[in-house]
């Protein structure tokens, strides 16, 4: 008895066994679709159900296109940007509905938003890394747009990117070649590597949509001027210095206008026209470092085409050693030079004043006073740029002199050995 069970229990495990090989009938295609939506009808909804459901479709099932827009919809749901994306363009190769196409192009714009706007916070926040993952996010949502382009060549340039920065940028410019904006930010990069060919291109562009775009004048002036086109370069300053002057009128206490017009004037030639505009600047309590500085800067160039002055005049007393009119005119320029370095001398010292970390600042300082013959004063201004940045041979070079001048021996044997090994 125990015997027969044993057999009737085996034969019920065969009959399993083999009922288990038999293949499972094929669910109707709309199953999988309905399944799927009992899942997402769910709170909060099943989405990795759904999912789960909606993948194990046959290919048959998917010639609508309705599975993948539905894969499409749940990795939306789930930040999945890259499913996302794959299954929406599948969905939209097959016999997708004008409904469910629409809804793709609404879900998309508001992805976009959503991660672009993200990517911004980060921005703001200077989480750089995440900023540029999230605008690159943006840029496979929606590569048809130039302003993720943009802010990724921005986090990218914060990671000192410069390779991935400039394809960024430039990508922004050809998506969008009729935007300022692209092309304004592109040509500034391409300043800022110092290309200044590829850069004149894009300026011109944006001079020609914008004739008025200061910066763009500008930029591109100097541009022409780098490359050696001085015409050029002298028409865009021209255009500029027309287009400040009408701003100043409007705006007369604007510093940038006045540091601006007062640039375009010493490029054009008009120096006096440029330092009174930073006089006026300084009257109205707007002098800081910077514009002291190229006022001081601006004097010292008149202080050099002084010297060509004194040059031509002392050539002219080689043949002439005996003409009291050469003489007194050679004294003049001399007298007339050394007050244009007096006049500058007080523009250096504001500059070191209100930073006294300004190499740049402390050496024209000990310049101006070496030539006033202040030899002291020239000493304490030049050890301190040596302090700020020993690799600076030309102050090295010239406090070789003013320790001669000061009959420091070996101040300045040390100073030239210094100065030759730079």
């Amino acid at each position: 008895m125990f015997k027969s069970r044993a057999f009737i229990l085996g034969l019920i495990l065969n009959i399993g066994l083999a009922s288990g090989l038999v293949a499972q009938p094929e669910l109707p295609c709309d199953m999988y679709v309905r399944s799927a939506k009992i899942y997402l009808g769910q709170k909060p909804p099943d989405l990795e159900s759904a999912l789960k459901n909606l993948l194990s479709a046959p290919e048959k099932c998917k010639k609508t296109g309705e599975i993948d827009y539905i894969i499409g919809l749940i990795y939306a749901d789930m930040n999945i940007y890259d499913k996302m994306i794959q299954f929406f363009n599948l969905a939209k190769t097959k016999q997708l509905d004008q409904t469910s196409k629409l809804k793709i192009d609404s879900v998309l714009v508001g992805k976009w938003g959503e991660v672009f706007k993200k990517g911004a916070e980060f921005l703001e926040k200077a989480d750089h890394a995440s900023a540029l993952k999230h605008f690159e996010t943006a840029i496979m949502i929606d590569s048809s747009r130039f302003e993720a382009y943009i802010n990724a060549g921005i986090g990218a340039l914060n990671l000192n990117d410069s390779t991935k920065a400039e394809f960024l940028f430039e990508k922004a410019y050809k998506v969008a070649p009729d935007n300022l904006n692209a092309k304004t930010n592109y040509a500034t990069f391409l300043l800022n590597r110092q290309k200044f060919k590829e850069a004149t291109g894009v300026l011109e562009e944006v001079v020609k949509m914008d004739p008025k775009n200061k910066e763009a004048l500008l930029n591109l002036a100097m541009c022409y001027s780098v490359l050696g086109e001085n015409e050029k370069s002298l028409t865009s300053y021209k255009s500029a210095t027309v287009l400040l002057e009408e701003r100043q009128k409007a705006d007369p206490k604007n510093k940038d206008i006045l540091i601006d017009l007062a640039m375009c004037y010493s490029r054009l030639g008009e120096n006096q026209k440029s330092l009174a505009i930073y006089d006026t600047a300084v009257a109205l309590g707007l002098g800081d470092k910077d514009l002291y500085f190229n006022r001081g800067l601006l004097k010292l160039t008149q202080a050099q085409e002084m010297t060509k002055k004194i040059i031509q005049v002392r050539d002219s007393m080689l043949a002439k050693p005996n003409d009291k009119a050469l003489v007194e005119k050679s004294n003049q320029l001399i007298a007339e030079q050394k007050k244009i370095f007096g006049s500058a001398e007080p523009d250096f010292k504001k500059v070191v004043e209100m930073d006294s970390t300004d190499k740049e600042g402390w050496f024209q300082l000990g310049f101006v006073e070496w030539q006033l013959e202040k030899p002291a004063e020239a000493r304490n201004a030049l050890e301190r740029v040596t302090k700020l940045h020993p690799e600076s041979k030309e102050s090295w070079e010239l406090l070789t002199l003013v320790y001669t001048k000061l009959g420091m021996k070996k101040e300045a044997e040390s100073a030239a050995q210094k100065a030759k090994s730079l």
